[in-house]
């Protein structure tokens, strides 16, 4: 997993990458079914994104998810960030002193 940085208008952006198969998983197909949202052509309608958007975000084959689609994601789905993304292994990161 890495992560980019983008600063502009005195607001710092911090987006979320990872590959998939890789420690970071998208949940967002299952969220999106609890809502009764069963296509990704109903997910392009309730974000009102891009077909190709919608269409990869179904699929979970996203590289790069901003802050900005995940908080538009929890709105439409009614959910909290934490039921679209987890991490693989579960395993955490030991930090030195």
């Amino acid at each position: 997993m890495y992560g980019n940085t983008v600063q502009g208008n005195n607001l710092q952006v911090n987006t979320v990458c990872g590959r998939v198969g890789g420690m970071v998983t998208l949940k967002i197909r299952e969220a999106a079914e609890r809502q009764g949202i069963t296509t990704a052509y109903q997910l392009q309608k309730a974000l009102n994104t891009m077909p190709s958007t919608a269409a990869r975000l179904w699929r979970g084959d996203m590289k790069m998810i901003g802050l900005d689609t995940i908080d538009a994601l929890c709105d439409a789905l009614n959910c909290e960030p934490s039921d679209l993304i987890v991490r693989a292994n579960g395993k955490k990161k030991t930090h030195r002193k």
